[in-house]
């Protein structure tokens, strides 16, 4: 398995906790930098710049997408079809 600049969620057993876009936007840097030999000038306004932006809104789109599913598996803060389907397992319906 390749590793990568790129911070992780880290589970707790109170939560996730999900790295700032900032830290994201810094590994992907790194990652691109790395993969392209060092020599890459990181101004956001290069191409490379704009690949690795484009990037990190990527990955914290799909970490926003991820920490909203999370919040479903809570009966506290479900909604919608989650909601449902919680209260299924108890026998429930609206």
């Amino acid at each position: 398995m390749a590793t990568s600049s790129v911070p992780s969620i880290v589970f707790t057993p109170t939560g996730a906790t999900f790295p700032d876009e900032s830290a994201i936007l810094a590994g992907v840097q790194a990652d691109m930098n790395a993969a392209f030999g060092g020599n890459l000038i990181p101004s956001l306004s290069t191409p490379q710049g704009q690949l690795a932006t484009s990037q990190t809104a990527i990955i914290g789109e799909k970490n926003n997408q991820f920490a909203y599913f999370l919040q479903q598996i809570d009966p506290a803060t479900a909604s919608g079809f989650m909601q449902d389907a919680i209260g299924r397992i108890y026998f429930l319906t609206r």
